[in-house]
Order: structure tokens, then C-alpha cells, then sequence
């Protein structure tokens, strides 16, 4: 079943070019031509630039200076990173990972984090916690990296 004028058409009582116009009478009472306001004149006192002006020379960028170099993350020996990269929470416990797991992106980790992810305490880099220094770290996930007595990373 098709539009009035379809069947109209189809039963031979009006013609395909009155279908075609009667369309369109539609199509402009459901979607009217917008009028575009008109344009600005140019203001007639400012003069316009001739052809015969010579061309604009190029102006000097100012030289900028170079990026800010990053922060470094550990500037003296006596401050210490807490903030786990994983989980995003600050512990005593959190140390530098150098580990190959692709699967974790993160690299400053606590203990909880690199034992549910897997991560061998052997790619261990730091021994900057308290409980690391002191020898009271202990991993649940395989042999604790052992670090000679006074060495910090």
C-alpha cells in the first residue's frame, strides 16, 4: 500500500507529471526555503587595498623557550615513593618493579599489587621501604630478592 497519489497514479486518474508536482507542493509546505538574511556592505570609507601595493613582508616569530624539563621523581635520598601505580594507593611498601609482565603496565608497585599480578620479587630495582631495608619484607609470590646490608637503590 503506497501514498494516495501512488494509487491515484496507478489507477490512471491523474498523470505522473500532476503526482510529481502535487509531491513537491508537499514537500515545501512540510519544509519551507529559509530566507538568508542580506549581506553587509563594505564600509565606503575605508579604502581597498590595490593589487599594485607590494606584498606584506613576513614578520619574525619570536624564539620561544625550550619545554620545561621533566620532574624528577626522586631528588634526594630521603624522599621516598608511597603512591602504588596499580591500585593507587599510598603504602609503605612500594618499590620499582622492572619486570616483563605485559599485561601491567605499572611499574611503582606494592606488595599486595605485585604478588595478584605475578610479578617476581627478582625484577625488584629499589629497597627503599623501612620493611625492605630492615629485611622484613617478606612476598607471597616466590623468593624474596635478598639486598646487601646498607644498600638503597
Amino acid at each position: 500500500m503506497g501514498t494516495i497519489q501512488e494509487e491515484l497514479l496507478k489507477a490512471g486518474l491523474i498523470s505522473k507529471e500532476r503526482a510529481k508536482k502535487l509531491k513537491e507542493d508537499e514537500r515545501a509546505k512540510k519544509f519551507p526555503p529559509k530566507k538568508l538574511p542580506p549581506k553587509a556592505a563594505a564600509p565606503a570609507n575605508k579604502p581597498r587595498p590595490q593589487m599594485s601595493q607590494p606584498p606584506l613582508k613576513p614578520v619574525a616569530k619570536p624564539k620561544l623557550a625550550p619545554p620545561p624539563a621533566k620532574p624528577v621523581e626522586k631528588i634526594h635520598e630521603h624522599h621516598l615513593r608511597t603512591l602504588c601505580e596499580a591500585c593507587g594507593k599510598t603504602s609503605p611498601d612500594v618499590e620499582y618493579y622492572q619486570h616483563h609482565n605485559r599485561s601491567m603496565d605499572k611499574f611503582w608497585l606494592c606488595i599486595p599489587c605485585a604478588d595478584d599480578h605475578n610479578i617476581p620479587d627478582a625484577t625488584r630495582q629499589t629497597n627503599q621501604s623501612l620493611q625492605a631495608q630492615k629485611r622484613m619484607f617478606i612476598r607471597r609470590y616466590g623468593a624474596t630478592k635478598v639486598f646487601k646490608p646498607g644498600a638503597q637503590a
